[in-house]
C-alpha cells in the first residue's frame, strides 16, 4: 500500500513539473510572438524598427531560447 502511494506520489510531482514547464515555456513564446508581432508592425509603418523594439526582439529571444533549455533539462 505505501508503495502504491509512493508511486502515485511521485507520478503527480512529475506531472506537475511537466505542466509548469509547458506554462513557462508557453510564456516565453508568448513573450516571443508579441515582440515579434510589435516589430512587424513597426516595420510596416516606417523605414526602420525603432531599437526599443529591436532590444525586446533581441531580449524575448534570448529568454525563449534560454527557458527552452531550462525546459528540456
Amino acid at each position: 500500500m505505501l508503495a502504491e502511494a509512493r508511486r502515485q506520489w511521485v507520478a503527480e510531482q512529475k506531472t506537475q513539473a511537466t505542466a509548469a514547464a509547458a506554462a513557462t515555456l508557453r510564456a516565453a513564446l508568448a513573450l516571443f510572438y508579441s515582440a515579434i508581432d510589435d516589430a512587424w508592425h513597426a516595420a510596416g509603418t516606417s523605414d526602420a524598427v525603432p531599437l526599443d523594439l529591436r532590444t525586446g526582439l533581441r531580449l524575448a529571444a534570448t529568454r525563449t531560447a534560454r527557458t527552452s533549455v531550462e525546459v528540456e533539462t
